[in-house]
């Protein structure tokens, strides 16, 4: 979407999967939208490498500044543990200057994520199923107290059916 109709719209905050995007960046801080990015992983050799101590990212930049937090993903699933933990420290030593929030969508493990400090979103599809708004609510509730006390916990609010259901039409 065009800058202007993100703004236009009421948005103001808008996930950048290129945090090295410079134009795109200075032109969301122009409209006075805020970001979260996707932050960049260590290069390693293998997957189990990225957990390594060795493993580490250069310290972020001024370049940088606009954006607001580091966003992991979606659906992040309990089988991903090691990998999101190893990313969200090399993101913590990197970010030392800025300090700013990291945040992931977890399906799971709550007590596991929430004890490393993040904005942990919690959410599930909901729409077209038999899954009402009370019974997401009473689900939200059970995920914020299987997480550590005081976790920020937020969700995703479904607003078009899931690519399944569309596909399906």
């Amino acid at each position: 979407e065009r800058i202007d109709v993100l703004k236009d719209a009421g948005i103001n905050l808008v996930w950048v999967p290129n945090y090295q995007d410079r134009d795109l960046l200075k032109g969301l801080k122009r409209r006075g939208l805020w970001v979260t990015a996707t932050p960049p992983r260590a290069d390693t050799q293998t997957k189990a490498d990225r957990n390594a101590p060795r493993a580490s990212l250069v310290p972020f930049t001024d370049e940088t500044a606009p954006i607001l937090s580091w966003m992991l993903g979606t659906r992040i699933p309990p089988t991903a543990r090691k990998e999101s933990v190893g990313v969200m420290q090399q993101v913590r030593n990197a970010d030392r200057r800025f300090q700013r929030p990291v945040m992931g969508d977890f399906t799971g493990l709550e007590h596991v994520y929430s004890r490393h400090d993040l904005m942990m979103g919690v959410s599930r599809h909901m729409l077209h199923t038999s899954f009402s708004f009370g019974d997401y609510r009473d689900w939200l509730i059970q995920k914020r107290d299987l997480a550590q006390p005081g976790t920020f916990l937020w969700t995703w609010i479904q607003t078009e059916p899931a690519a399944i259901h569309a596909e399906q039409r």
